[in-house]
């Protein structure tokens, strides 16, 4: 096979999308059970129908997504929004299992250029390990990274840049979200009693 030419079409995996449909049933519970508490049941059915709407769009859109290997690029299709990147400017990859705190690990694909920046992230929460597989066999450049299981921080101090912010700092990360939320809830309390919602 001519690496330098293969082509390949991923779709995302089914378990991905229904694990997004279960979450998203959760919130949607979630949400329609304080708007009911704050607000009373017309709102409640309102705020429902609405995020159920969204959530059928986005499920859509899941399902749409995809990632193309072509001889000349790669294109990832989102949810809403459209990756391209030139093939020829792939020059190596990287592929870690990266441990997630209280989640499953992720199996992630960086597509580095020449410079070590990433070009594009493939997530093995959204494809197959096997899909990946295929994507590393038909790019045909060199691939590493560690072989055991890994923090993103510790991925980061081995080649600085491939995670975020976010994926390095995932407790503090909790906290400041956390707090944020205790905030928006204490406000709304605050707002109801005052004005007797």
């Amino acid at each position: 096979m001519d690496h330098g030419q293969a082509e390949l079409a991923l779709r995302k995996s089914r378990g991905a999308i229904w694990g997004k449909v279960a979450a998203a049933v959760v919130a949607i519970g979630a949400l329609a059970g304080e708007m009911a508490l704050g607000f009373g049941r017309e709102a409640a059915l309102v705020s429902a129908v609405l995020v159920t709407v969204l959530l059928v769009v986005l499920v859509w859109e899941d399902h749409r997504a995809r990632l193309t290997l072509t001889a000349h690029e790669i294109v990832v299709r989102d949810v809403f929004r459209r990756r391209r990147r030139p093939r020829a400017r792939i020059a190596r990859m990287v592929r870690a299992t990266i441990h997630r705190v209280n989640a499953e690990s992720e199996d992630a694909l960086f597509l580095l250029d020449a410079r070590g920046d990433v070009l594009l992230r493939v997530s093995g929460t959204d494809y197959k390990t096997e899909d990946l597989d295929r994507l590393v066999d038909a790019l045909g450049v060199p691939c590493d990274g560690p072989d055991h299981e890994v923090r993103a921080a510790e991925l980061d101090s081995m080649h600085p840049g491939l995670t975020s912010w976010a994926e390095r700092h995932p407790v503090l990360l909790a906290i400041v979200i956390t707090v944020v939320c205790l905030v928006v809830i204490a406000a709304v309390i605050v707002l109801a009693f005052t004005y007797g919602w």
